[in-house]
């Protein structure tokens, strides 16, 4: 349970509470950037015409004899909302004459927007039509039935309709490279149709029978392989010739390929060997050897790098004559460079934590010293019937008024406690700034009582030298100053919560948009240069709280950077970010799936009170808040 919470924690925090299918998980709905988010039912072609729909009187009558009287072109007009989808179903599965149908019309929909998917030309409006069309598709397949799709009848009505082939279109690794008209660009950046689409198809097909598949080379192969090993000054070339062939606008994170071997790999696997490729097929030449192994992949990339580092020193950069380009190579290269001297700015030039500090290790008062080590039961958690109560040492003539929730009736406030009170039971714990100013910082961790070599958490007052403390405070008013729309919390947070909390990285679809997928949170955009310099703010950022976790605890580094590896990266890592302002939260028991790493950038608050204070209610602490701290949670 935490609570008073102003940070920026490194990790992927969700609520435990269901979404409704109608909810989103922002304050607002999405920017639509050209695209408009619509209705939740996709307009199609056939919206056109005048819309038959199931009226409340026909709900009146049996299940059956509507399932009997529906007609298929009234059927395929029909709205599948939150509150229908169950008619719309009974409705397929009474009607197998329908199945094949649905698939081709799935089918011509998908068709028509992939041959328009390079077409730059297009109307607002038709970029509008198509998108709805292809999100309508992928809205309605995702809503059938396991009872329907599991059943022989249908398998077979998806293989005669030819929908896979239309799918596998939608699939290919050069959809990346050939999406440019507006529509397709956003079905790529919001609904990641490359991905959707055969994924559900997959959900499809019998388990027995996926299990006899043979695995894929994980590198991509070409059937036409030229002789010649691309040396990493040729690719630099490449991209000095085709300097839009990185797809950040469709996929924004592609823009931090080069910031390591990972990252450059998983860019090889996705879309630059296919780029490679194809630019080479073009030219009606087959020099280059496409067909690697990583080793060969790790010889391009440092190659790449070593000259990329040889040209920002010589000042090549502005010959590339791409605004967008020379961003991404200049702030690779800046971000390496920040990783490089990080580790010994933090410890001070000492080799590791577990060295004696010569400032303090003399010293026979332990709460004197730089380290501190807390050991706390586990067995004491605080009551749930607590979740939504505020915590503060303010008196109520004092305490500002916490706006309300929607839930609160009519004359209710929210409750406020006391740290004092018995049910709480909080220990504080704080810091001294003459530790803080004679060895750098100081290091609380706490341990198991049961398991005493067991670190739970930890928290780190002044972890960050001021140069790269000035980096995170600069790109956190970055942000603030775009102005971009706050997170909504769940349940436990209906009584009342303060501030903003703008998240970074990728979200979890919840569903609560038409064709939601895991995607980049809104206002990601690697549009132009300064998009782009936003999102590699983001990167450093990221980069800098995980760097500091892994130094003064490895083994929580390690268990985040587990827990992330699958995800789209935000820089290096697959952590997505959230940044707060003034933001206070009540009591709550996060449902997290990976750990937290938070960051105290700035306090401004009445110290008497201890305001913004961060409570670990299960260990009942609280520690107390200061500029420049940094702390690991994991409270699930």
């Amino acid at each position: 349970m935490r609570t008073q919470r102003s940070c920026a924690p490194d990790a992927d925090i969700s609520t435990s509470e269901e979404a409704d299918d109608d909810d989103s998980d922002y304050e607002e709905g999405l920017d639509s950037g050209s695209i408009s988010s619509g209705p939740q039912s996709p307009p199609r072609k056939r919206q056109k015409q005048p819309r038959q729909s199931i009226n409340p009187t026909q709900r009146t009558t049996s299940v059956n004899s509507l399932e009997s009287s529906v007609t298929f072109e009234t059927f395929n007009n029909m709205p599948i909302l939150s509150n229908n989808q169950s008619t719309w179903n009974q409705i397929l599965e009474a009607n197998p004459s329908f199945w094949e149908l649905k698939c081709l019309s799935w089918k011509t929909s998908l068709d028509e927007a992939y041959d328009l998917r390079k077409n730059t030309t297009l109307t607002p409006e038709s970029n509008e039509e198509q998108y709805q069309n292809v999100v309508g598709v992928l809205r309605e397949i995702r809503k059938v039935q396991r009872g329907i799709y599991s059943r022989a009848e249908w398998q077979e009505a998806v293989k005669s309709s030819q929908l896979p082939e239309s799918v596998k279109l939608w699939s290919s690794p050069y959809m990346l490279l050939h999406c440019k008209a507006s529509f397709a660009v956003s079905l790529i950046r919001r609904n990641r149709i490359t991905e959707s689409l055969s994924l559900i198809l997959y959900s499809w097909i019998p388990k027995e029978e996926t299990l006899t598949w043979m695995p894929l080379d994980k590198v991509p192969t070409f059937p036409l392989n030229g002789r010649r090993k691309l040396e990493g000054k040729e690719l630099l070339q490449f991209f000095k010739e085709y300097p839009d062939i990185i797809p950040r606008q469709s996929y924004p994170s592609s823009v931090y390929f080069l910031l390591n071997l990972d990252n450059f790999i998983i860019a090889y696997k996705q879309w630059l060997a296919f780029a490679l490729h194809e630019a080479d097929q073009l030219k009606g030449r087959d020099w280059y050897k496409y067909n690697v192994n990583e080793n060969e992949l790790q010889d391009l990339y440092s190659g790449l790098i070593r000259v990329l580092e040889q040209q920002i020193r010589s000042g090549h950069l502005t010959s590339y004559r791409n605004p967008a380009l020379e961003t991404i190579l200049g702030r690779t290269i800046a971000f390496r460079n920040i990783i490089k001297g990080l580790s010994d700015k933090i410890l001070l030039k000492r080799p590791t934590l577990n060295s004696p500090c010569p400032n303090c290790q003399s010293l026979k008062d332990i709460n004197k010293k730089c380290r501190r080590n807390i050991f706390v039961s586990t067995d004491n958690k605080l009551d749930l019937s607590l979740a939504g109560h505020g915590v503060s040492f303010a008196d109520k003539k004092d305490q500002i008024n916490a706006i309300p929730g929607n839930n609160l009736k009519s004359g209710q406030k929210p409750i406020i406690l006391h740290p004092s009170d018995d049910r709480l039971q909080l220990e504080e714990v704080m810091y001294d700034e003459e530790v803080i100013q004679r060895c750098g910082f100081q290091l609380f961790k706490f341990y198991d009582q049961k398991n005493p070599s067991k670190l739970l958490d930890f928290w780190v007052y002044n972890p960050f030298p001021n140069d790269i403390f000035k980096v995170l405070l600069k790109h956190h008013e970055g942000l603030r100053e775009l102005n971009l729309k706050s997170l909504k919390r769940g349940s436990q947070f209906e009584f009342f919560s303060q501030g903003t909390m703008v998240p970074r990285g990728s979200r979890i679809a919840m569903g609560g948009l038409p064709g939601d997928a895991y995607v980049m949170y809104p206002g990601m955009e690697g549009l132009d240069s300064e998009g782009i310099n936003v999102l590699f703010n983001d990167a450093e950022t990221s980069m800098i709280l995980s760097e500091a976790a892994r130094i003064f605890s490895f083994d929580h580094f390690t268990a985040l950077d587990k827990s992330s590896k699958e995800g789209d990266r935000l820089g290096t890592s697959g952590a997505t970010t959230y940044h707060c302002n003034n933001y206070t939260a009540p009591l709550h028991k996060d449902n997290d799936t990976v750990p937290g790493i938070c960051s105290q950038y700035q306090l401004q608050a009445r110290k008497d009170l201890k305001e913004y204070s961060f409570i670990y209610g299960d260990y009942r602490k609280y520690v107390v808040a200061r500029t420049n701290s940094l702390w690991y949670c994991f409270l699930s």
